[in-house]
């Protein structure tokens, strides 16, 4: 009968053993009391063994059972003894871990660093909103003000940048117009030694006692101060004027902000310059037919709501086929360009000059009546004259004619009014004249 019982209650203690080593303390009982079950009935049951010796088989199970448990060690999981180990250190230096304020610990420490890393991915998203902006640099000021403000809690921010490395004149990035004092020298008071040293500065700097005291010369305060490089080349310098001190401590966060801006605002000049160079003929160096078309009509919707006319030209260039065909392309060009230099010269720059079909050029002027615009164009086309004429033999070969069309009291569409202008020079071109000019469309009166 040992032999029989030994078959079935061996590997139940067995199997309580383990989940007493491997389970909490609870659940191993269960599993023991189930294995004393179910080899009660087995024994009983299946075995058909007596009453009495099956009580006293199952008082044997059970003391074996009760030694393998309490007598197996216990298996500490692993994370489970790092966190004893680190809770029983912490006892030992006194203090013990407070989980709020450890998570609070990491997210001070670590939270201003994503949200610095963050800036290029919110960059992409402002730039795919603002690149079609005529001019982005009003936003993209208020852009940074806001990031600095997000990422370094820093306010009375100042942005300016310069249009091109020989300016002595900072340009400020305001949305609304700027005051006179807000176009500072380049290379004056703290922003001259940025500007010259190319090192930033900040208000707990005690390398350079004199640094301060140009800090104190400026206009406002002055906490922290940095200039905006692509390339190796100064493009920009940013003042803030307050910053929290817990920042300006952390000089790491800051010396990285001013990566990120630098990077950000290097995109936006790149994209600035390609959409340039997508918008502007590569010869003529004015606007391509479909710039032209998007900025010259915003320029007319713009001056018809302040009841305000507009002027088209058309300047129709004759003889560059000739030069082309016999093969004197470099001459055309040049005459492309001499005359482009001209018409952009004379105008200004909220007027519209575009490049058509390879011998066309039409200017919008804006807020301008047919009288100020046969003036305008006159003193053009006769620069232009001497211009062909400076280029000898092949000049005689070439010649402008001109066809004018104003708006008036109207408001005809732009395809409208381009169509008039062309039909006008077309007509000049017939009459012999050099320039035509029509302002009323419903009869067609001519002025020459």
């Amino acid at each position: 009968m040992g032999l029989q019982l030994s078959m079935y209650w061996i590997p139940l203690a067995m199997l309580s053993g383990l989940g007493a080593r491997y389970l909490r303390r609870p659940s191993a009982w269960a599993l023991g009391l189930a294995s004393v079950g179910f080899w009660v009935f087995s024994a009983v049951v299946m075995g058909g063994l007596e009453t009495q010796a099956s009580a006293i088989a199952v008082s044997l199970a059970a003391g074996a059972l009760a030694l393998v448990v309490f007598s197996m060690p216990r298996f500490v999981r692993p994370e489970m003894h790092r966190t004893a180990i680190a809770a029983s250190s912490q006892t030992e230096r006194g203090s013990v871990a407070d989980p709020k304020s450890d998570s609070a610990t990491r997210a001070e420490e670590v939270g201003p660093i994503e949200s610095i890393v963050a800036v290029p991915r919110q960059f992409d998203r402002w730039l795919t909103q603002h690149r079609d902006l005529a001019d982005p640099w009003p936003d993209f000021g208020e852009f940074v003000r806001a990031t600095l403000l997000a990422c370094c809690g820093a306010s009375q921010i100042k942005a300016y940048r310069l249009l091109s490395p020989d300016d002595h004149t900072l340009l400020p990035l305001h949305e609304t117009a700027p005051k006179e004092n807000d176009f500072p020298p380049l290379r004056a008071g703290i922003r001259g030694y940025v500007v010259t040293s190319g090192k930033s500065f900040y208000r707990d700097d005690k390398s350079n006692d004199s640094i301060h005291e140009l800090a104190g010369l400026i206009q406002g305060a002055c906490a922290w101060c940095f200039s905006v490089h692509v390339q190796d080349n100064l493009i920009g310098v940013i003042q803030v004027g307050e910053l929290a001190n817990t920042e300006i401590a952390a000089r790491h966060r800051l010396r990285l902000m001013e990566a990120m801006v630098s990077l950000c605002w290097g995109s936006l000049t790149e994209a600035c310059r390609s959409r340039l160079a997508d918008e502007t003929d590569s010869v003529a160096g004015v606007l391509t037919p479909e710039a032209f078309l998007t900025k010259a009509g915003h320029a007319m919707a713009a001056s018809f709501a302040k009841n305000e006319p507009v002027s088209v030209v058309n300047f129709n260039v004759e003889g560059l086929r000739r030069l082309t065909d016999n093969g004197r392309w470099d001459i055309a060009k040049d005459a492309i360009r001499r005359i482009s230099e001209i018409i952009r010269e004379r105008v200004r720059e909220n007027d519209c000059a575009g490049f058509f079909d390879g011998s066309t050029f039409v200017v919008m002027l804006v807020s301008v009546d047919a009288e100020l615009a046969s003036l305008i164009v006159r003193k053009i086309q006769s620069h232009i004259v001497d211009t062909i004429k400076s280029l000898g033999d092949p000049g005689n070969q070439i010649g402008v004619r001109c066809g004018l069309a104003s708006s008036g009291t109207q408001r005809p569409s732009l395809d409208a009014l381009l169509s008039r202008a062309a039909s006008i020079s077309t007509e000049a071109r017939k009459l012999g004249l050099a320039m035509l000019a029509c302002t009323d469309e419903a009869n067609g009166v001519a002025a020459v």
